[in-house]
């Protein structure tokens, strides 16, 4: 059972709050094996927390760890008919959006790749989620797992 875990940092399209999206995904190194879950992990972070010379950085340990876990949805494949996934989530919050996004994201994930799949958001809760446009976030984390997943042999 051997993981690859990466991590990225995105500003949302269309996104009238000054934050950025940090994702870290863990994927299978081999897709063969069908048991190995992916992981996604979203964390929105203010960047107006940037540091003295106005850069963000990805390595602020201070940001990430200023932020809660507001959501966490489960996904898995149906044994009993195929592109079928049945879904649960893990940790629920009043907030239609993040529920959504990551129980879509949680979905998609796991229909594309046959893999269980976790979606974790966390965020600062005096960050305005509805600000953002939510298929870009879903887009930009579809295609950081097909990235990796493409790199794969």
């Amino acid at each position: 059972m051997s993981v690859k875990t990466t991590k990225k940092i995105i500003t949302p399209s269309f996104s009238l709050s000054s934050s950025v999206i940090d994702i870290v995904a863990t994927i299978p190194t081999s897709l063969d094996n069908k048991k190995i879950p992916i992981t996604v992990n979203i964390a929105l972070i203010d960047s107006n927390q940037a540091s003295e010379d106005g850069e963000y950085r990805s390595d602020d340990v201070r940001d990430i760890s200023e932020t809660n876990l507001q959501c966490y949805h489960y996904s898995i494949p149906s044994r009993l008919k195929t592109q079928e996934v049945v879904s649960s989530v893990l940790l629920d919050t009043d907030n239609d959006y993040i529920r959504d996004i990551t129980r879509q994201l949680s979905v998609l994930i796991c229909k594309k790749y046959e893999h269980p799949c976790y979606v974790s958001w966390s965020s600062n809760g005096s960050i305005n989620t509805t600000s953002m446009d939510h298929l870009s976030v879903i887009k930009e984390c579809v295609a950081f797992i097909k990235e990796l997943t493409s790199t794969l042999d």
